[in-house]
């Protein structure tokens, strides 16, 4: 009888070692030496879900997105991020994201919102916004099929822009202009639309001239021409004249300012 109670609790005991050892990280092994030691118990599991009642140096390989397996430790508080095969920045929903190496050693950084590629850096720093695959000639490639402008009117002219830079491309609602910066002067590059012109001629130490105002896409300029040769000729607008800000209309305005 006893010889069966001692059987049946080595049994139980056996059950409860075993039982123990599947969730507890430390267990007590016997060597092939019959020694006893401590070995760590640290499970290691690939799935979609996180693992249930997990234990401070667990693993688990999140592949609920199989393009981007995630490795992740447990820290005995919750899962903390190791690696990923994609270094990836990303919202809580995963649809707005900065992606590094989403394909093997492509050396692309991708920008990704609301589920849609938006924008890439490629390997030789070419940029492309709105299509994948930039020209290898164009540091910045807008081809896309999105339907959407460059430039956006704005309410600027482009004397409020402080300290230009030669190469600048701004667009003007109130001159209903695009500009591009060159020369140290806006250039106008899409059309002119004179109106208001008035032409003056000159009096007194100025009766060599005749002055021409004029509005061009709503911005004044006022062109001198020489009586003597009318191939010569110097203009003045807001630009160097900033205390001039509407259409000279008087022979007297025209005469007083500055001209280039």
């Amino acid at each position: 009888m006893f010889y069966k109670t001692s059987i049946k609790f080595l049994i139980f005991m056996f059950y409860a070692f075993c039982i123990q050892i599947s969730y507890a990280q430390e267990i007590r092994v016997i060597d092939n030496k019959g020694t006893l030691k401590t070995a760590i118990n640290n499970r290691v599991t690939s799935s979609s879900t996180s693992p249930i009642l997990p234990l401070e140096g667990d693993v688990w390989f999140d592949n609920a997105d199989a393009s981007n397996i995630i490795t992740k430790i447990y820290d005995g508080t919750s899962w903390i991020l190791v690696n990923t095969k994609v270094n990836k920045l990303q919202d809580a929903d995963g649809d707005t994201k900065v992606e590094v190496e989403k394909n093997t050693d492509e050396d692309i950084i991708r920008f990704q919102t609301l589920g849609t590629e938006r924008m890439l850096i490629n390997s030789t720093g070419n940029v492309a916004i709105g299509n994948p695959n930039p020209n290898a000639k164009a540091i910045l490639d807008l081809t896309n099929t999105q339907k959407f402008a460059l430039l956006l009117p704005s309410e600027l002219i482009p004397v409020d822009i402080i300290t230009p830079t030669d190469g600048m491309l701004m667009y003007s609602s109130q001159n209903e202009n695009a500009y591009l910066r060159a020369g140290s002067a806006w250039k106008p590059i899409t059309f002119n639309n004179v109106t208001n012109e008035l032409i003056f001629e000159g009096t007194a130490a100025n009766s060599n001239f005749y002055y021409v105002s004029m509005l061009i896409n709503n911005d004044w300029k006022v062109i001198k021409y020489d009586k003597t040769d009318v191939n010569v000729e110097v203009e003045a607008t807001v630009l160097n004249n900033p205390g001039q800000t509407a259409q000279p209309t008087t022979l007297a305005q025209c005469e007083s300012l500055t001209y280039n």
